[in-house]
């Protein structure tokens, strides 16, 4: 974990392992990483947890549960709006976690990425003379981390991404840089999933028969977002296999208010400049409730809130909060612990 994980497990991360210990042995573990995140032009703080584990002796004891609980009052105290956990357990939904996200997944086999292909387009070794140019094509993307250089050097350094052994390709039109793709090893089925990418949507769908023969495989599958629309319409049309899909793992909101403050520019850029006379937000005796004009959404809880905010698959909301939502969620990419 510490070879896949350098971005979690450093000393000037140290705070952010919370331990339970036993006469100085320690026996339950929450890792977390802090992030400024962009939600759309809006700046907001993000906490990652992942490496969260007990010794098998110590469990049913609740160490976990108070250990999890100590991160979220952190990064609460730290000031962070929400959190991303790479899991799906009564641990997190007992806390109020829960999945979201109206995204999709994306299988191609080859006769797809052949109708895709372009003589021009082609994927070649990482070159860290070319990390700028990722960085900036990464910053495009409509939900990003704001990530600071040691989380590009820790994935060149460790080579895994969400969990896996990556590559870091780029995509090329000629001599032209259009983007990057940073693709998992082929399983024992012959399937690379693209785990991360970034840069011109329909230079990437092309990038796509070049990916197969340069990884030796049979098939791609491409996790899609909503403003993918570009590359979506690309895969589709191609004869992929689209099915919905949430963002990898859950989402807990930590602070409810702090968070919708930050989302203004959001809600500036989807109903207007006088959006605070026509959108309000506040809690509803045990839950929350979202107002748009005339128009109420109740939400019981704060898991009910995350799933209204960002979104669900194939969960259409009500007029007129269809006009603000779904937000775009964050995709891990390197930045997964």
């Amino acid at each position: 974990m510490l070879r896949q994980y350098p971005q979690l497990f450093n000393l000037q991360n140290l705070d952010n392992s919370l331990v339970m210990s036993d006469d100085r042995r320690i026996v339950c573990h929450v890792g977390m990483t802090e992030r400024w995140a962009s939600f759309g032009g809006c700046k907001v703080e993000v906490a990652c947890i992942g490496a969260v584990a007990t010794y098998e002796e110590y469990r049913s004891r609740g160490l976990a549960t108070r250990t999890f609980q100590a991160a979220c009052d952190k990064a609460r105290a730290d000031g962070i709006d929400l959190m991303m956990i790479s899991g799906d357990r009564g641990l997190y939904r007992r806390a109020g976690a829960t999945k979201v996200g109206r995204d999709w997944n994306a299988t191609l086999d080859l006769e797809a990425v052949q109708r895709l292909a372009d003589p021009g387009v082609h994927v070649a070794a990482f070159l860290e003379a070319d990390l700028l140019l990722c960085v900036t094509a990464y910053s495009g993307k409509l939900a990003h981390f704001i990530r600071p250089p040691e989380d590009w050097r820790g994935f060149l350094k460790s080579g895994y991404c969400m969990n896996r052994r990556a590559r870091f390709l780029l995509v090329h039109r000629g001599s032209v840089f259009c983007g990057y793709l940073i693709v998992s090893e082929p399983n024992a089925e012959g399937l690379c999933a693209v785990l991360e990418f970034a840069g011109e949507q329909s230079a990437l769908a092309a990038a796509l028969r070049s990916l197969t023969e340069y990884m030796e495989c049979t098939s791609v599958r491409v996790h899609l977002q909503p403003f993918d629309f570009t590359l979506h319409t690309l895969l589709s049309q191609a004869g992929a296999y689209i099915e919905p899909a949430p963002t990898s793992g859950t989402l807990l909101l930590i602070n409810v208010e702090q968070f919708m403050q930050r989302l203004t520019p959001w809600f500036i850029h989807r109903l207007g400049p006088n959006h605070a006379e026509r959108f309000r937000y506040g809690p509803d005796r045990d839950g929350y409730v979202l107002k748009v004009d005339d128009q109420a959404l109740s939400v019981k809880d704060k898991a009910a809130l995350a799933e209204a905010l960002f979104g669900q698959p194939a969960v259409e909301l009500p007029s007129p909060f269809n006009e603000v939502f779904p937000l775009p969620a964050l995709w891990y990419g390197i930045n997964y612990v």
